[in-house]
């Protein structure tokens, strides 16, 4: 285990990394230190299996806060840190089966930052983590399939959530988004995504889905949409989406369906979208 450690300015010339997991290593625990100024990452896991990450401050990381990369074995679980002021990443996941809980992510340093990225993974699980903050996206899932993002709060970023790159079967539920300028996007090659019981509000706009091929399927359900400011969803050139029992309200137009959008069922139609808004198909 290697706990209650302090580093600080690790800026070796081929590394720069605060804490380093790394070579066929088995059930390695990184807690309660503290990571300041790395000049790569702040911590990695690489070639590993079944490690923890808990209860770490790190902050003002070049590249990634946290980097768990290909090569681990997954079974990694991230929790109860803090993350922040990140040059990249807050938290990169490029392998499956990890569970990323608790953790707050803010305060990235450069325009072309992400807070939390998934990508190349199934059957993560990414709960209850504060998001805020980040210059691009605040979660990326980047063909990743079979993830549960829940229960998650992210605010003051470009996009909120961002679902892209042939990500399916994932199950977006339960999370709070609010004060970025998109709230959550669908964009190009995803299937059967689910997006349910999320509150999104005070975005520009609230949903926004471009999936641009027939085999796309997505469901939008029982989510509360308000005070988005010109949408609050929008489906554009998409294929196979079904949207029903969701509350709009207080958006210019509440829900818009652009050109070159087929298959789409609006019908279910239980959606309530009350004034001022307006129903749009272009």
């Amino acid at each position: 285990n290697i706990t209650n450690n302090s580093i600080y300015d690790f800026n070796a010339s081929n590394l720069g990394i605060g804490l380093y997991a790394v070579a066929n290593s088995y059930k390695i625990i990184f807690a309660n230190n503290n990571v300041f100024n790395s000049s790569r990452y702040g911590v990695q896991i690489d070639q590993t299996t079944a490690s923890v990450i808990e209860n770490n401050t790190i902050v003002n990381s070049t590249n990634d806060g946290i980097r768990i990369s290909t090569e681990t074995g997954g079974n990694i679980i991230i929790k109860n840190n803090s993350v922040r002021r990140f040059g990249n990443n807050g938290i990169t996941v490029l392998t499956s089966d990890n569970n990323v809980t608790n953790n707050v992510v803010n305060e990235s340093l450069h325009s072309s930052t992400d807070g939390l990225v998934v990508s190349g993974t199934s059957r993560g699980i990414i709960l209850n983590n504060t998001v805020s903050s980040i210059s691009r996206r605040g979660l990326w899932l980047n063909s990743a399939n079979r993830n549960g993002i829940i229960n998650n709060s992210i605010s003051n970023s470009d996009t909120a959530v961002l679902i892209s790159d042939s990500s399916a079967n994932n199950n977006i539920t339960n999370n709070t988004i609010y004060n970025n300028t998109y709230g959550l996007i669908l964009l190009g090659l995803t299937d059967n995504n689910n997006l349910s019981n999320n509150l999104i509000r005070d975005n520009f706009i609230g949903i926004f889905i471009n999936t641009t091929t027939p085999a796309s399927r997505t469901f939008v359900f029982n989510n509360t949409l308000n005070n988005n400011t010109l949408f609050g969803i929008n489906v554009t050139a998409s294929y196979n989406t079904t949207i029903f029992n969701n509350l709009i309200t207080n958006s210019t137009f509440g829900l818009s369906v652009g050109a070159n959008s087929n298959e789409n069922n609006i019908g279910a139609i239980k959606s309530k979208i009350s004034l001022p808004n307006k129903f749009k198909i272009t």
